[in-house]
């Protein structure tokens, strides 16, 4: 197990009673990568190595049981959105976001982290597309479910009907006090 610490969510599902998580706006449009720094706010100061361990971590965690885990997100209603750390290591905090005030998203985790990473074997294209490639200064992209994962197949996830859309990675500093909630 990498060194860290992984925030305990009952089996990672996010079902919290709203009046307990932090209400932020919703922001539907997905979100192509987007860098911290000017105009966004300050640069975070991100140990590169930190991002890619995180990005193992979650992927790791998500392929520790069969079926894969998934990352499931309710809406809170009312146009407020939930954001939550995810983990914590080094300098970097991974915090999921919720961008559906009315619609449940669900992902792999192993597709969080290859927004993070742009995959185990990243190709040139899916590393520049990736919050890794912001180096130091942190940054946040939507979740892409890969819609070939049977996973998103099976009668339960159909049944669930949850989106695989409506999901941001973000990745900031550790000691950052807030989160920061940066629009489209």
């Amino acid at each position: 197990m990498l060194p860290g610490m992984l925030i305990p969510f009952s089996a990672f599902i996010i079902a919290v009673q709203a009046s307990l998580l932090p209400r932020v706006p919703c922001y539907s449009d997905p979100i192509s990568r987007r860098c911290f720094g000017s105009p966004n706010g300050g640069p975070e100061n991100l140990k590169v190595e930190d991002i890619a361990a995180a990005a193992a971590y979650i992927r790791s965690y998500g392929r520790s049981t069969t079926p894969a885990r998934f990352l499931t997100m309710n809406p809170l209603g009312n146009n407020n959105c939930m954001q939550d750390t995810l983990y914590k290591i080094g300098t970097v905090r991974v915090v999921a976001k919720h961008t559906s005030s009315t619609n449940t998203t669900s992902v792999l985790f192993e597709d969080f982290a290859n927004a993070i990473d742009g995959g185990e074997s990243p190709t040139t294209e899916s590393l520049a597309k990736s919050v890794i490639s912001c180096d130091w200064k942190g940054g946040q992209i939507s979740v892409s479910a890969s819609a070939t994962r049977p996973e998103y197949h099976t009668q339960e996830f159909l049944a669930s009907g949850a989106s695989t859309e409506g999901m941001v990675v973000m990745i900031i500093n550790v000691q950052s006090p807030n989160y920061p909630n940066f629009p489209n």
